[in-house]
């Protein structure tokens, strides 16, 4: 379920990547007898990368609320072998409000940290050389 739930942002967002390439570029390319697989892997990823990143962002919160959801439906039946989404249904049921607010903190903070790993990992790969990570400058 989560991955189901998580596959349509980062597809969209890359689509869109690939498809916002600046003309002038690709008929650059082409002038120099760039072949179709050349403008891809050496234009139209790299520049979709940004975009990727930020697919995989909104995947990483929504994953989480897919798992949760995925176990509401379809967990586990016994005790002690549910995830969080079992966990939660359960304290809910029996009405262990404390539990239960301590379960939605730890998938608020699952589905951050997620989001913070994913923006370190963009961070750590278009610092050098994309216009979207580098430091903003005063002019």
């Amino acid at each position: 379920m989560a991955f189901i739930i998580s596959l349509a942002p980062i597809i969209a967002n890359t689509t869109q990547g690939l498809i916002s390439v600046d003309e002038n570029l690709v008929h650059l390319f082409v002038m120099h007898k760039a072949t179709p697989a050349q403008v891809l892997f050496k234009l139209r990823l790299p520049n979709a990368l940004s975009n990727l990143f930020t697919g995989i962002r909104v995947s990483a919160g929504i994953s989480v609320i897919g798992a949760i959801t995925g176990e509401l439906f379809a967990g586990s039946t016994s005790v002690g072998e549910g995830g969080l989404g079992y966990a939660i249904l359960y304290a809910n049921n029996q009405m262990e409000t404390s539990y239960l607010f301590a379960l939605v903190l730890a998938a608020t903070v699952l589905g951050f940290s997620f989001f913070f790993v994913v923006m370190f990992l963009e961070w750590l790969a278009l610092h050098n050389w994309h216009e979207s990570s580098r430091p903003q400058t005063a002019e």
